[in-house]
């Protein structure tokens, strides 16, 4: 006889079937609360996240392999940017709103690697904003991030954090979607006053996802 029971697939990888609900269900208060959680992470399955690859973001000098060049995940069929050596850096995704869930709030991570050889990536520039919004000289505006330096107690700011893929992400910064009719949104990361010569950083992409 065909299996009836429907699955239910959570945030953390779990899977719940239709009939272990209905038997929690019976179990007084801590059933109650159970299925409380497993409304939570069906409403945060419904909050679509959204993936821009390095191969979709604008950034400056990528067609000129003395700065930047293309590498191949054979584990994921995915191209990444591996910055060679700039004193420019300069990374820019856009988003239209109704790509995205309305009212609801999000944020954008920029996930990336740094090769052992990394020079001069300490800190940037990273800002998200709705273009409509943008004020012509304000391009530079933003917050401080830092990208090869790892937190230490008592410190404030902007430090990447490990990603359960064994890729790294740092916040660029949050939005507000309202009624998807905002036009698009900027994520930027860039470091364009210390024309230091930088390398070895690795962008995979940029997660947009629900707060």
């Amino acid at each position: 006889m065909k299996d009836m029971r429907s699955t239910t697939m959570l945030c953390d990888g779990r899977r719940l079937e239709s009939d272990e609900i209905e038997g929690k269900a019976q179990d007084g208060e801590e059933a109650k609360i159970q299925n409380e959680d497993v409304g939570r992470d069906l409403l945060l399955l419904s909050l679509r996240s959204v993936w821009i690859g390095a191969n979709e973001l604008s950034i400056i000098w990528i067609d000129n392999s003395e700065y930047w060049k293309w590498n191949y995940l054979h584990d994921s069929g995915m191209e990444v940017a591996e910055l060679v050596n700039v004193c420019w850096l300069d990374i820019t995704g856009k988003i239209d709103t109704k790509r995205l869930t309305k009212k609801t709030s999000f944020a954008a991570y920029l996930v990336f690697k740094l090769t052992d050889e990394h020079q001069q990536l300490e800190k940037a520039i990273a800002s998200v904003r709705f273009v409509k919004e943008k004020v012509e000289g304000t391009g530079k505006e933003g917050y401080t991030v830092f990208i090869s330096k790892t937190k230490e107690e008592g410190e404030n700011g902007r430090f990447p954090y490990l990603r359960s893929d064994g890729w790294m992400e740092i916040k660029l910064g949050e939005f507000f979607n309202n009624l998807g009719e905002d036009g698009e949104v900027e994520m930027k990361l860039m470091e364009t006053d210390d024309l230091k010569w930088k390398s070895g950083l690795i962008v995979k992409g940029i997660d947009i996802r629900p707060n």
